[in-house]
């Protein structure tokens, strides 16, 4: 999946989840091994992905899993491979196993928040319709 730098913005939940832990952004800088607290804001509002090592210290420090900090992402990245492994031979062995491919839901921290925005709500939904598309084919 490949996207052009310049113009996209990464929908995540980073600053979101940072606040709540009271976190400020240059401890997290310093935290991830930044000297300034600019990249956390380039990723925070989106104009910038992390790289792995990053985006796995954000998972370590908010102890949350990657696909619910970049949500945005994960569903888009999730909704074209499922597009990809529906044309191709592998769909039959994720239908025989959905487990295998699907172990957590992601998602089951966001069902704990107390109050849930509009587009959580239509990532949650894209989600279980995905999810009863799996099972009605088995």
């Amino acid at each position: 999946m490949r996207r052009s730098k310049s113009k996209t913005k990464y929908a995540n939940r980073l600053k979101l989840t940072r606040k709540r832990l009271g976190i400020g952004q240059r401890q997290l800088a310093s935290l991830l091994g930044f000297k300034k607290p600019t990249p956390i804001s380039l990723y925070e509002n989106g104009s910038r992905l992390p790289s792995l090592e990053t985006a796995l210290g954000f998972e370590y420090i908010y102890a949350t899993p990657l696909s619910d900090l970049f949500y945005g992402l994960s569903q888009e990245l999730q909704q074209n491979l499922h597009t990809q492994i529906a044309r191709s031979q592998i769909y039959s062995t994720r239908l025989a196993n959905p487990t295998k491919f699907y172990g957590h839901c992601g998602y089951k921290k966001l069902l704990e928040q107390p109050n849930l925005s509009q587009s959580d709500i239509d990532s949650i939904k894209s989600h279980l319709t995905l999810l009863a598309r799996i099972l009605a084919n088995r």
